[in-house]
């Protein structure tokens, strides 16, 4: 009997697919394209609780990573409880991070122990050293978007690493500040407020990187489990990857101006006057910035109109009488359109 269902024939080829899985060994596939980072490049810490969340949350990141050319690095924060296959989880963790393209951190040799709310409670001293082991991660990498499970997501490894993370942040100096986004797959929270769109190509990148973790892989083909971190919302998507842009770009460009500052010799020598000049036109030159800070986008254009040429000859004259006004202008702007660029470099 043929089903009436219009839906029918997709939720089957669905089932088909999910008994169907590739016949084909990890050690088979070839990595996607390499991304090629700039050195300079914002760093992102993805903290994940144990071998393979890089794949099952990664959608993001690998979106920030490709399409931004951010570097991605995966902090391994546990290796998992079961000693006798730790080594082995942490050479399946180097081949997914391989493929997907991610750096990837130890926190120490067989990852950290006891990431949990009991351990933060009861064994303070232990805890402590586990906060430190992330505060020096932080403090190396000083990254500008961190990673971390939400405080409800139901794992208890999961729910630490959340606690573990915010305790750390609440430990560096006052200048550090960063994105912070919520992760969730054990348990859902209960106010999310972004969606991330992934393409296909990307979907089938995270799985095939999630197949080289034994224990991945048994999860791999439950829809249910796997498709937790692949939201689809591609208004949602475009805002967030703007808003990164501009702010990424406008703090690279006020290091730009208080490094001539306070080094002015530096902006004669290295030409570093073309820096500034590339920084600002990469901002004015997205056209959804008018739409999304209007005031902002009136304000660089007047400090790109009164920036010197270098052919002027009394360029090196209005450099050094400007460059400090010109720099707290910018810095108020950022302040006042972005809230980001409070510290002082």
């Amino acid at each position: 009997m043929t089903s009436a269902n219009p839906y029918a024939a997709i939720a089957s080829e669905y089932v088909r697919l999910l008994r169907s899985p590739p016949d084909v060994s990890p050690d088979q596939l070839s990595p996607p394209t390499a991304v090629e980072i700039p050195p300079n490049a914002p760093t992102v810490l993805l903290f994940s609780p144990h071998p393979d969340d890089e794949c099952l949350v990664g959608a993001l990141p690998l979106r920030l990573m490709r399409e931004l050319k951010l570097n991605v690095l995966n902090v391994a924060v546990t290796l998992g409880s079961r000693k006798d296959r730790q080594q082995e989880r942490w050479e399946e963790l180097q081949r997914a991070c391989n493929y997907l393209g991610f750096g990837l951190i130890p926190t120490q040799e067989n990852g950290l122990e006891r990431v949990n709310l009991a351990t933060r409670e009861g064994e303070p001293e232990v805890w402590a050293q586990s906060v430190s082991v992330i505060r020096k991660i932080l403090q190396q990498h000083q990254p500008k978007i961190i990673f971390f499970p939400h405080d409800r997501d139901w794992n208890r490894t999961h729910i630490g690493t959340h606690y573990l993370v915010m305790d750390a942040i609440a430990t560096m100096e006052a200048r550090f500040s960063c994105w912070l986004l919520e992760t969730e797959y054990w348990g859902a929270m209960d106010n999310p407020n972004l969606a991330i769109e992934s393409s296909a190509a990307e979907i089938a990148d995270l799985m095939a990187a999630t197949s080289f973790h034994e224990q991945g892989f048994f999860n791999l083909y439950n829809p249910v489990v796997f498709s937790r971190s692949l939201y689809i919302s591609l208004s949602r998507a475009n805002f967030f990857s703007l808003d990164l842009f501009l702010d990424c770009s406008l703090e690279r460009l006020l290091k730009v101006y208080h490094t001539f500052d306070v080094n002015p010799s530096y902006f004669f020598d290295l030409d570093f006057d073309l820096e500034i000049a590339r920084n600002l036109e990469l901002i004015l030159g997205n056209f959804q910035l008018r739409r999304l800070n209007p005031e902002l986008y009136i304000v660089l254009e007047e400090l790109r109109d009164c920036f010197p040429n270098r052919e002027d000859e009394e360029f090196k004259t209005l450099w050094q009488k400007n460059s400090k006004t010109w720099t707290e202008d910018l810095r108020g702007a950022m302040i006042q359109y972005r809230n980001i660029g409070h510290a002082a470099y």
